[in-house]
């Protein structure tokens, strides 16, 4: 190999390292149980909001794995990387650790995905 075959090999390994970083980070998982501090039971998931109903502090989240399932946000709600429920737009990919509370899944925390092209297809 020359000189410039060996560059041009090295530049490719790092493009295809640097693109597997990327696509690990659009890796869709179905929703999952998790377990908060104080053993408190909650439940992970990700997917690209289909409706925000403000009014009614609620917005329904299309899952990259599974249904639609409504969400409810209350004052108590953390948000990563977006400030308020007012920022959440339709088509937005969000990840929302939530828990069942009888009727209604309350959100514990939300936060906004990157903007990679990740399960919009």
């Amino acid at each position: 190999m020359t000189i410039p075959t060996k560059s041009i090999m090295f530049s490719a390994i790092l493009l295809l390292i640097g693109a597997l970083f990327i696509l690990g980070g659009c890796a869709q998982t179905g929703p999952r149980g998790i377990t908060l501090a104080g053993g408190e039971q909650a439940i992970v998931t990700k997917g690209i909001v289909d409706k925000v109903i403000l009014r009614k502090n609620t917005l329904i989240l299309k899952q990259f794995k599974g249904a639609k399932i409504t969400l409810h946000l209350d004052d108590n709600v953390v948000y990563r990387v977006i400030s308020s429920s007012r920022n959440i737009i339709e088509g937005m990919s969000l990840e929302v650790i939530y828990r069942a509370d009888g009727e209604h899944n309350r959100v514990i925390e939300l936060k906004k995905l990157p903007d990679l092209g990740c399960g919009t297809a």
